[in-house]
């Protein structure tokens, strides 16, 4: 026989532990999205480190082994172009060039190698890099500085790098 003292029992076990299981489900589902999103965040910092390391790294290598530079300008957009000899041939009459330059395509400034076709920053569609400088100057005649800075389109931060190049001379100056 039942008891009456048992009955509804199931129903109060069931008005009470709905509104906690929800509530925990709901706290659950919060902290999910926070965790992505952390993630995301993460991995779009992580991308304009990438791009800005490795854009920087190609500069500064062309920049070792450059005979020379000079400004580069291509409409209104500007930049600098390195002149080096070709390592197959050793006379001076073969010269290579590498231009690099900021170009903006789809609200994006994007640093390019000898025309906008060759982007080497911008790619990543799932975190943007916005390149907001990149500038060099002559510290002494044979000594240049050369600086670049990217801005994530995802988390507004900014990265930059400069270092110095010794060795590259100006075009008119005299030889290292």
């Amino acid at each position: 026989m039942k008891d009456r003292r048992e009955e509804g029992f199931i129903l109060l076990d069931l008005l009470v532990s709905f509104p906690l299981v929800t509530l925990l489900l709901t706290a659950l589902a919060g902290l999910s999205f926070l965790a992505a999103r952390s993630a995301f965040m993460l991995y779009a910092d992580m991308e304009l480190k990438q791009e800005v390391q490795g854009a920087f790294i190609r500069i500064v290598s062309d920049a070792s082994s450059a005979y020379s530079m000079r400004p580069f300008s291509l409409g209104h957009e500007h930049g600098v172009a390195f002149r080096k000899r070709s390592p197959a041939l050793q006379d001076s009459a073969s010269i290579e060039g590498a231009a690099y330059f900021v170009h903006e395509a789809q609200r994006k400034r994007r640093l390019v190698y000898q025309d906008e076709r060759q982007p080497i920053t911008g790619d990543s569609q799932f975190a943007g890099v916005a390149i907001t400088e990149f500038s060099w100057r002559e510290i002494s005649p044979l000594l240049q500085e050369f600086r670049l800075t990217g801005k994530s389109l995802v988390t507004g931060h900014s990265y930059s790098l400069a270092t110095r190049v010794y060795g590259l001379r100006q075009e008119g100056g005299a030889a290292p």
